[in-house]
């Protein structure tokens, strides 16, 4: 996911602050801080609440939120 469009839809869409984002998608807020500002990429299972919360959201803004990971293949990775 490109940062700029997790902050775009974050800020500008969901009209959300980074701690009521972090809230919703099971995250602390200095992560989501890093994630918009490339500092680290959300791990498996936050891409995935993410995804879960906001997947439509993204869809409508043309934000794919697996695309620039593999998901076969991290899925393949997964621990259950």
């Amino acid at each position: 996911m490109h940062t700029s469009k997790l902050k775009f839809l974050r800020k500008d869409i969901l009209k959300l602050t980074q701690q009521e984002f972090a809230d919703k998608v099971g995250a602390f807020q200095h992560q989501v801080s890093q994630w918009e500002n490339g500092c680290s990429t959300p791990n498996l299972p936050s891409i995935k609440r993410i995804n879960a919360a906001f997947g439509e959201d993204m869809k409508h803004y043309g934000m794919d939120v697996f695309n620039k990971f593999d998901f076969g293949s991290l899925e393949a990775l997964e621990i259950s």
